[in-house]
């Protein structure tokens, strides 16, 4: 007889998601989650922080003690446990990336990709000046 199959999870931030601004690092799953499992299981790499549980307890977020820094990072879910003990999921991990942009991106739009470029005082040429002074002449 096949075993049932498990409802999976969801996340506050999807699979290689950029984020503008904090993201939300939260775990819903579909049962009541066991407390201790739950603070056990889930982190941001070596980021400090604490797991705060829904009054349902189904769901679960991870609170940095500090803001998350620019850059990539992944949400690590370990095995998480029911009320009752019952595995209600596989180890799991959801990378995205961080962007201290100052764009104000609407709530209901996800950002793929993201560029930064930076113009110097020197304008375009600053790589090449040599060459750019004799295009100049």
């Amino acid at each position: 007889m096949p075993r049932p199959r498990r409802r999976p999870l969801e996340f506050g931030v999807d699979a290689h998601e950029i984020v503008v601004g904090t993201p939300r690092l939260e775990v819903r799953a579909p049962s009541a989650l066991d407390a201790d499992t739950a603070r056990g299981a889930i982190s941001v790499g070596s980021i400090h922080g604490r797991v705060a549980l829904s009054e349902d307890r189904r769901s679960a977020t991870f609170v940095p003690d500090e803001p998350l820094p620019p850059g990539p990072h992944t949400l690590r879910v370990g095995e998480l446990a029911g009320t009752r003990g019952a595995r209600l999921s596989e180890p799991t991990e959801v990378p995205f990336f961080v962007s201290d942009s100052s764009a104000k991106v609407p709530p209901e739009l996800r950002i793929e990709s993201i560029v930064r470029l930076r113009v110097g005082e020197l304008g375009p040429c600053a790589s090449r000046r040599a060459s750019c002074q004799r295009a100049a002449s």
